[in-house]
């Protein structure tokens, strides 16, 4: 499990890095070119590490309550750090789009884009739940 994490964890750190800075998103004009600090490399490193600690600590639980029917203390431990990467992965990125930006004044975009996964993951998990327990009849 700790190489698991360690992995994760350099993944998050290698591509954040600005291996991906020299890549940027062409328009259709090549004079012009989009720069959001959504695409920075930071934002996508520690977005990705995020996602696979998300996936990971969502559908362990999962698999073991369908498997046993039982909530053990290791899949409370799970649904905790899987909080904890929620809200951490949401605050932390709101905070370091805010301080990239040069006037460091947030938008509307920015407040629901920090936001809304904290609404929509657990209501996708809770959807697919559902419906993996009703298509088991």
């Amino acid at each position: 499990m700790s190489v698991f994490v360690g992995s994760v964890l350099a993944l998050g750190a290698i591509v954040s890095a600005k291996p991906l800075d020299d890549l940027r998103y062409k328009g259709w004009n090549d004079q012009k070119s989009l720069v959001s600090p959504y695409t920075s490399s930071v934002f996508l490193g520690w977005a990705m590490a995020s996602a696979i600690g998300l996936v990971v600590t969502s559908v362990l639980p999962i698999i073991s309550w369908f498997a046993t029917y039982r909530f053990p203390l290791s899949s409370a431990i799970l649904i905790g750090i899987f909080a904890v990467i929620l809200v951490a992965f949401c605050g932390v990125s709101y905070l370091e789009v805010i301080n990239s930006r040069d006037d460091q004044v947030p938008t509307q975009g920015d407040f629901l884009a920090a936001l809304l996964p904290l609404v929509c993951i657990p209501a996708m998990l809770s959807l697919c739940c559902g419906l993996l327990k009703w298509l088991e009849g």
